[in-house]
Parts: C-alpha cells; structure tokens; sequence
C-alpha cells in the first residue's frame, strides 16, 4: 500500500537547511494501522506529506497504491489522491455550512450528480453516527462531533488509505476514545489503510497493529505493537512506552528493598500472547530456596492481544535463583533483570 525507500528531505531558509527526513523507509501493508510517532520536529507531519504528494522527495522513492509518485502527471496525481482521504488535526470544516454540503464538498468539486451525493452522504453520515446532525451547522457541533464530519467527508472519494494527521490531538480523552474505535471499524468493515500521525503513544496502544517511532528525522525502531511495546531498544522509544505501561520500580519501594539484606535479584517479567495463559510465577514460587516477592504489575491490551508486566524480587542463594530464572526463560517471557541501585 505504502512504500517509502530511503527517503531524504531537507528545507532551507533564514535559519539554515532543515534535515525533516533522513534516510527514511517504511512500508505499509494493506490493512494495516500504522502509527507513525514522535516528537514534535521529529519529521512526522513531512512523511505524511509526501505520502499525498504535497511535497516531493530529494533522494528515494515513494510508492503509493502501486504508483510511484515522481513519475506521475499532475491528472494521474489528481486521480491517485482521490483514493486518499485525509483527515486533520484542526478539521479544516467550513463553519457557516451544514454537516451535509461539509461531507458532499468533494463531490461537489467533482461535479458528480446530486443523486450520486446524497446517497453517499447519508451513506457515510451513517458510518460516522451522525444522521441526525445532517442539516446542523458545523458551528454548532462539538469538537467530537466536528472530527466524525471530517472523518465522513474523507470517506465520501471511497478511500483506499486513509492519512490521519494528529487526528485526537485537540479532543479530550473521552472523545479519542470514541474517534479512535470509528477508525478502527472504518479499517475493519471497509478494509481502508489508516497510516495516522501522533505523538501519544496511547493513540498507538488503542488502535494500531504496526508503528513506526521517528526521531531527527530518522526512523529509530519499528515493528508490530507488541514487538515495540514488549521489547524497546531506543531510548525514545524507551520514553513513549512508559507513558502508557507502567513498568518502573517507585523510589519508595527501591528504598524498602535496598534495605533488605538478603540476597535478591529483581527481574521484570513481560507476559505477551500465549505466555500470558501459563502459571508461571506460581511454578517459580515452588522452587526450593526462593521466595517470590512482587514489587509491581501492569495489565495492558494492545493489538488485540494482553501484555502483562511484572516486577519480582528473587529472594535466596544465587544458585536457587538461577533455577527460578531458567523456569521463567523456558515459557517464552521476556526477562529483564534491574539493578536495584
């Protein structure tokens, strides 16, 4: 669906040559949502960009649908961007205009049949829950209620892929929530390809199977959700997962145990997937000479699946915790030993 291959960018002006991308590839299978992450000036909003044309790459290539764009027409770009919807962060809607003439504006523009109009406007105003605002002007709605329009007008083209540019960033929690499982049934029920821009990594863990993490212009890490979540390797990346997953010891417990004067170890546990379902810390418990003392656990649903997190302390003898150490590898969990300090 999406092929960027060893992309390059830069801008230049009064303050000297930005580098927005550097050396960037990513590809996007279709079906998939793909969370594109970082901070602010990480380059993600330039990606984006070249992904509908609206700006064009210094080195690499940029395959979209099967086209590669650099060597398109403007008529064939025209054409390829109609098979793209796009929805913003700042929903670009024209507030003195009803729901309905907001949705039916790219059909309008492409002189389709009013016959044609009505019946995909009240077709996508049902997709987006919101049949009964079709006469309201959009200075009327809420910010909730404006992102579904905006949603419903990028489906009025029949989108292949769908761009989301910040999408949830000026909604409250309670209205991400709802944005983020339309787009999820969108991807579902219509087979559309979200590629969806953020820098909250809870818009990631609720919605995307696959995410990209970009820094300086580079991508540092990607993967699927549960790869990066369950096991990051960039400090970046590193800082975005401990938003949503709680998996650090508080100070005033590393204070209790660095008091203890037994001998321990402490290792972080990750249960991902079918791990999930073995008893593990119940069979450690019974290996002889150690005691299990859990300092903290998090319980996490990403890409329809369950990560859970656990931080033990091994109390006993080294050799008593090697035992215990070797059970918990043997199940397939991820273990992280931390030094206590």
């Amino acid at each position: 669906m999406i092929q960027i291959e060893h992309v390059s960018k830069t801008f230049s002006g009064k303050y000297g040559t930005v580098h927005a991308l550097d050396d960037v590839s990513i590809h996007v299978e279709k079906g998939d949502i793909c969370g594109i992450i970082g901070f602010s000036g990480a380059g993600k909003s330039t990606l984006i960009r070249l992904v509908n044309g609206l700006e064009t790459a210094d080195s690499g290539k940029v395959t979209v649908c099967g086209k590669e764009l650099s060597t398109l027409k403007k008529p064939e770009l025209r054409a390829l961007r109609r098979k793209i919807g796009m929805v913003f962060q700042q929903f670009n809607l024209l507030e003195s205009k009803t729901v309905y003439h907001n949705i039916a504006l790219p059909l309008i523009l492409a002189k389709t049949p009013k016959v044609e109009i009505d019946k995909k406007v009240k077709e996508v105003l049902k997709i987006v829950e919101l049949e009964d605002k079709k006469d309201t002007y959009i200075s009327q709605l809420s910010g909730g209620q404006k992102q579904r329009v905006g949603i419903a007008r990028a489906l009025t083209t029949d989108p292949e892929l769908l761009l989301c540019d910040e999408a949830t960033s000026a909604l409250d929690p309670q209205t991400t929530e709802s944005i983020l499982k339309l787009l999820k049934k969108i991807n579902r029920k219509m087979g559309v390809t979200i590629l969806l821009i953020t820098h909250q990594m809870q818009v990631v863990q609720m919605i995307c199977n696959k995410v990209a993490v970009m820094e300086s212009g580079k991508i540092v890490e990607s993967g699927s959700v549960l790869e990066v979540f369950g096991s990051p390797k960039m400090p970046v990346t590193k800082r975005f997962v401990q938003t949503v997953i709680r998996d650090q010891i508080p100070d005033s417990i590393i204070s209790l145990v660095k008091e203890q004067k037994e001998n321990f170890r402490v290792d972080r546990l990750k249960f991902i997937g079918s791990s999930v379902k073995r008893p593990v810390i119940s069979d450690i418990c019974k290996t002889k000479g150690v005691v299990v003392n859990i300092l903290g656990a998090a319980v996490q649903e990403l890409e329809d699946s369950v990560m859970c997190v656990f931080i033990l302390q091994l109390i006993g003898d080294d050799e008593s915790i090697d035992k215990a150490e070797a059970e918990i590898d043997k199940n397939g969990v991820l273990r992280e030993r931390l030094e206590v300090e």
